[in-house]
C-alpha cells in the first residue's frame, strides 16, 4: 500500500459506511446531528485498513477541569481531556500522522470512563483528519437518517433540537474548538473565533481577551453572554494592520 492506494481505501471505507445506512447511524441529541457510531466505522477501518496499520496515540497528560456543583458550591470534577494522534502505516513501514486533536468529556461519577468517552471522542476527530466517514461532517447525514434511534434517546416531552446549520452562528469553525460544557456556546465560539481571524486576529487573541475579560478560557464553562458580549466587541474592531 502507498500513499495512493491509501486514498482507494479511504474511498471503501466511507462507501461501506454509506451502504451500511441507516443502521450505521446515529442521533446525537446534545450536538444536534446524525453520525456514524463509532464502531461501524472501527469496523470498516479495520476491514479495508487492516488493526495493525493504524493506532491513536495519547500524546498529552489528561487535564481535568473543575466546575461549580450547584449543589454544594465546592469545585469538583467538571471534564476531563487530552490530545490525541492517528497514525496509519505504510508497507514500508513508514507511519503517516494526523493531529493533534482535543478528546474531551465530561465526568459523571467514573473518571475511568469519562476517559474512555474522551478517547472514543477524539478517534471521530482524527478519522475526520483521514476523510474517514466524511458524509457524517459534511452534513449528509440528517435526522431523517435514525428518525426512529433519535425517538427513543429523545424525552417524550422533547422536541430534537434543529439539525445543524439552523442555529443563531452557522460556521464551521467550532469543529476544531476544545470542550465546552454547552454546545450552543460552542458553535457561537466558533463563530467568534471565525469573525476574529477574518480581521486578522488569531484564536490565542481571542483566548487572553477572554482572560482578561472573564478570568476565563476559550472552552468550559464559558456563558453564552460572554461570547456575545466579544463578538459584539470583534464585530466593533479594525482589522488588523499587517
Amino acid at each position: 500500500m502507498d500513499r495512493r492506494n491509501l486514498y482507494d481505501i479511504i474511498e471503501a471505507i466511507n462507501a461501506e459506511l454509506e451502504a451500511g445506512e441507516p443502521d450505521n447511524v446515529s442521533w446525537n441529541e446534545f450536538e444536534a446531528r446524525a453520525g456514524y457510531e463509532g464502531q461501524y466505522v472501527i469496523d470498516a477501518v479495520n476491514r479495508h485498513l487492516g488493526p495493525e496499520n493504524w493506532r491513536i496515540r495519547r500524546v498529552s497528560e489528561w487535564t481535568i477541569h473543575q466546575k461549580v456543583d450547584k449543589a454544594s458550591g465546592e469545585m469538583v470534577p467538571g471534564s476531563v481531556e487530552a490530545e490525541f494522534e492517528l497514525d496509519i502505516r505504510l508497507p514500508e513501514g513508514e507511519w503517516l500522522s494526523k493531529g493533534p486533536v482535543v478528546g474531551a468529556n465530561q465526568i459523571g461519577t467514573n473518571l475511568a470512563e469519562a476517559k474512555n468517552a474522551a478517547t472514543r471522542n477524539a478517534t471521530k476527530k482524527l478519522f475526520s483528519l483521514w476523510s474517514i466517514g466524511n458524509r457524517a461532517y459534511l452534513g449528509l447525514l440528517t435526522l431523517e437518517h435514525a428518525p426512529e434511534k433519535a425517538a427513543r434517546k429523545a424525552k417524550p416531552s422533547e422536541t430534537p433540537r434543529p439539525a445543524r446549520g439552523t442555529d443563531k452562528y452557522p460556521n464551521d469553525r467550532w469543529q476544531a474548538l476544545g470542550y465546552f460544557e454547552d454546545f450552543a456556546v460552542k458553535r457561537a465560539a466558533g463563530y467568534l473565533v471565525q469573525l476574529a481571524e477574518s480581521k486578522g486576529y488569531s484564536e490565542e487573541h481571542v483566548a487572553r481577551q477572554l482572560q482578561k475579560r472573564f478570568n476565563k478560557g476559550l472552552g468550559g464553562n464559558l456563558t453564552m453572554e460572554e461570547v456575545e458580549e466579544m463578538i459584539a466587541l470583534y464585530e466593533k474592531a479594525e482589522p488588523k494592520r499587517s
